[in-house]
């Protein structure tokens, strides 16, 4: 179900703010969600704020090797951060790390409820 909440929210997201995506964007998104949402169950008592932050660093990692086979391997040319400060080989910016980290904070909180909701209901 995660899976397929990032395939649907992450290149949402990017057409919001750039005004377009990528096919790739919603595979990403799908396994960012996955992974994100496995942190929360594996890591239940860790604080808010270190989930996110590795939530952050992984969402990131994810772009860095997506980007380095779609745009620098295959040569497609989906996004070049280039022109933005703080990047490495165009294909992340750590400005945008800091939005994934409170992204990540909303995440979380969407994952509690979707467990509790779906895996953990109130029995009546």
């Amino acid at each position: 179900m995660t899976f397929l909440l990032g395939c649907a929210a992450y290149p949402y997201l990017e057409i919001c703010f750039r005004g377009y995506t990528h096919w790739t964007m919603s595979l990403t998104g799908g396994l960012c969600f996955a992974l994100l949402y496995a942190i929360d169950e594996a890591m239940p008592d860790l604080p808010s704020w270190q989930k996110a932050l590795i939530g952050a660093l992984m969402i990131t990692a994810a772009e860095l090797a997506v980007g380095s086979v779609v745009n620098l391997w295959l040569r497609w040319n989906v996004w070049n951060y280039e022109s933005l400060r703080l990047h490495f080989l165009g294909q992340i910016s750590f400005i945008f790390t800091a939005i994934w980290y409170f992204l990540s904070c909303l995440f979380f909180s969407i994952s509690a409820r979707i467990r509790r909701h779906f895996f953990y209901p109130r029995k009546a």
